[in-house]
């Protein structure tokens, strides 16, 4: 920035935390939990962003290994910290949590360049977390049955249930699948089977029924995105998670 920006200028990362913390325009997700139901959900993220080689990003840098680094840091951040402050219940939705996690990023660039091996791990480790939010945000339930992976945790309804679906890849038969949400003509589904999950367009989606739309005759190539025990299987988990619904 080379000159001081005119009129009211508000942070687009600070406004970003604002507008999802305030009742009146926060997601449906974080409307749904708490801030400790939320901190439990920011507890899992925090475990899968401890990734190999992370480990100089666990704790607070050394100031006394490295005495320069507060002349270049002057908002430090590290798992530890973060891990505090869900603790303390400092996080009122996951974009306050991801703007903290950034701080990481910003600081490793500063401090060690844009083109190290630390700061190609920083960079996964955001990307970990913007992805473990954004399942978070599309839904909250899942997210934690998910990380839980208790028996049978995939036919355990939401409070809301999700809309069942047959969702066709390209090149497997229709299969039964949860549709987690719809944008710009594409469902996010997710398969019953192994779980696996794809965008499928509308156009490849079904409402589910007793009959798929194209039933398989070759029962060999009834093997898709829950090849594990293939589609019988996939149809049992299916009517599992219907039978708890009802």
């Amino acid at each position: 920035m080379q000159s001081e920006p005119e009129g009211d200028w508000f942070c687009p990362e600070c406004e970003k935390i604002t507008e999802a913390e305030c009742k009146d325009s926060q997601s449906k997700s974080m409307s749904q939990l708490s801030i400790q139901q939320l901190g439990i959900h920011l507890r899992y993220a925090l475990q899968r962003m401890k990734i190999a080689g992370s480990e100089p990003f666990l704790e607070p840098v050394d100031t006394k290994k490295f005495s320069d680094y507060l002349d270049y840091v002057f908002h430090p951040m590290d798992i530890s910290t973060l891990e505090k402050s869900v603790r303390r219940n400092q996080y009122g939705c996951t974009e306050a949590f991801l703007a903290d996690v950034k701080w990481i990023l910003h600081n490793c660039i500063i401090y060690n360049g844009t083109h190290t091996k630390l700061t190609h791990i920083a960079k996964t480790m955001v990307k970990i977390a913007q992805h473990e939010m954004s399942e978070i945000e599309v839904c909250p339930e899942c997210y934690l049955n998910s990380c839980r992976k208790r028996e049978n945790w995939f036919c355990e309804p939401c409070k809301d249930p999700h809309v069942l679906v047959w969702a066709k890849l390209q090149g497997f038969p229709h299969w039964p699948a949860k549709a987690l949400r719809i944008d710009k003509g594409s469902v996010d589904a997710r398969f019953f089977g192994q779980h696996d999950r794809a965008w499928i367009p509308l156009s490849g989606c079904y409402l589910m029924s007793k009959e798929m739309p194209h039933p398989v005759k070759n029962k060999k190539k009834g093997r898709g995105p829950g090849a594990k025990g293939g589609l019988d299987s996939a149809m049992l988990e299916a009517q599992h998670y219907i039978d708890n619904v009802i």
